[in-house]
């Protein structure tokens, strides 16, 4: 197993292969090079990326990037089936921006937003950048990107047994969650920061806002892990059951039977969809028994 871990995309990210080929190891120094280039694009800290000219542009049409475009493409998509849990635009206003007042002009490759808003394709961006490099290395091994947030496989590994890699722990108590186990696609977790206001308190989970209403949502969750063939479809899954809550997400993820996914609520409590406990999940004390 050879890996190489880096910082880029406002994450600190993890690539591994599986492989005993010694010469492989190197070309692992590839993939920081291509998050490098593709943050040059969709970096919001930089004033200079594709991102923030098309964000300064006032209104005007730009030129982007085939990257740019795809991923643009990508977002929208997501949107599109997040059935208005996902905004990709954001103003000064109170409501958002309905992500369809983003102009698309296929013949010269521009885009045009809205007078004063402000797209940010961060994650969606990493998903793709995550499952362009597994795609990438499919050649040389059992691949696995981890991005703190995501990890993204291209098969099983080596010896066709799937990847593992532990959950966060509980915002909450602090203590293990468990393991993943992943042979295809990708997973996702989204979180709800947790505060602790004095030594003495407990850690309360912040308000989380529901875009189709614009106000906080009655969640009861904490944090949502969802696996999924992609890395940008477990992203939108595990944001629309976090903002949705268990009683909604359970029927809402088990409509899907190409999700899986595993929940924490407010209490402490584990939940896991059917697919997800009989296929992806370990609570911390199975390993080894």
């Amino acid at each position: 197993m050879h890996q190489i871990t880096f910082a880029a995309m406002e994450c600190q990210i993890t690539a591994s292969l599986d492989t005993q080929q010694t010469q492989n190891k190197f070309l692992l120094g590839q993939i920081p090079v291509w998050f490098k280039q593709w943050e040059l694009s969709f970096s919001l800290a930089n004033p200079d990326s594709e991102i923030s000219l098309l964000n300064a542009s006032n209104g005007q049409a730009v030129h982007v990037s085939r990257t740019f475009w795809s991923v643009l493409r990508i977002a929208i998509d997501v949107a599109e089936r997040s059935e208005g849990f996902m905004s990709l635009l954001s103003t000064r206003r109170a409501s958002p921006l309905d992500w369809r007042t983003i102009q698309l002009d296929p013949f010269t490759s521009s885009i045009r937003l809205p007078r004063g808003a402000r797209l940010d394709l961060t994650n969606i961006a990493r998903s793709w950048a995550a499952n362009m490099a597994v795609q990438r290395f499919a050649e040389y091994g059992p691949t696995m990107i981890d991005t703190q947030d995501e990890v993204v496989v291209n098969g099983p590994m080596a010896d066709g047994s799937p990847w593992q890699t532990s959950l966060a722990n509980s915002p909450i108590s602090q203590k293990q969650l468990g393991y993943l186990m992943l042979g295809s696609g990708a997973a996702a977790t989204s979180n709800r920061k947790c505060v602790k206001h004095n030594q003495e308190s407990p850690h309360e989970p912040e308000a989380l806002i529901d875009p189709r209403t614009n106000k906080p949502s009655r969640t009861d969750l904490v944090s949502a892990t969802v696996i999924a063939p992609d890395g940008p479809t477990a992203n939108m899954a595990a944001r629309i059951v976090l903002i949705l809550g268990s009683q909604a997400a359970l029927p809402w993820i088990e409509a899907r039977p190409h999700l899986a996914a595993l929940f924490l609520n407010e209490k402490g409590a584990i939940i896991t969809t059917r697919k997800m406990t009989n296929m992806h999940y370990q609570r911390a004390h199975q390993l080894g028994a």
